[in-house]
């Protein structure tokens, strides 16, 4: 890894790509970082991955449900970056990526009604950035928290329409 990092990012939402599948996967079990389970719908929501060179250094996924504190279907957004990469923008990098992602990808399947794009904030590395009411670079505001105290954030879609 050198002073100056340049990650290749490569969009694979929706996208059967073996080789990211599979360095995903090691990547989650080498960091015990999914529950029993849950491998398969994880490796079926990849978005946005990052890599240096051929090595995987960060991997972000999205789960689409309904939301019932906003009426509406928002695309969940989550993210893991190695160790050895954080504190370097990686993880708003993936979020910015997967937002326009995710908002063409709802353009052009309008029938899934996704009306926007957010996030439960997990890391105690954001600390400094969830002071900000409004991440400028993705446009999600904070809209309330969890039970356990966790920022939700959230930003609607160009062409989100509300029922």
């Amino acid at each position: 890894m050198t002073e100056s990092l340049e990650l290749e990012y490569k969009n694979v939402w929706k996208i059967d790509d073996a080789s990211v599948r599979k360095d995903a996967l090691e990547l989650w079990r080498s960091l015990k970082a999914l529950p029993a389970g849950q491998e398969e719908d994880r490796l079926n929501s990849l978005c946005v991955v990052a890599h240096d060179g051929d090595e995987l250094a960060a991997v972000s996924t999205i789960g689409i449900t309904y939301d019932t504190a906003v009426y509406a279907k928002v695309a969940w957004f989550r993210c893991l970056v190695k160790d050895k990469y954080r504190q370097r923008g990686i993880a708003t990098e993936l979020a910015a990526r997967c937002k326009v992602a995710l908002e063409d990808w709802a353009k052009t399947h309008p029938y899934e009604k996704v009306m926007g794009f957010g996030t439960v904030v997990e890391s105690p590395h954001l600390t400094s950035t969830s002071k900000r009411p409004i991440w400028p670079r993705t446009g999600m505001v904070l809209v309330g928290h969890t039970q356990a105290g966790q920022q939700i954030r959230l930003v609607w879609f160009e062409h989100a329409l509300l029922e």
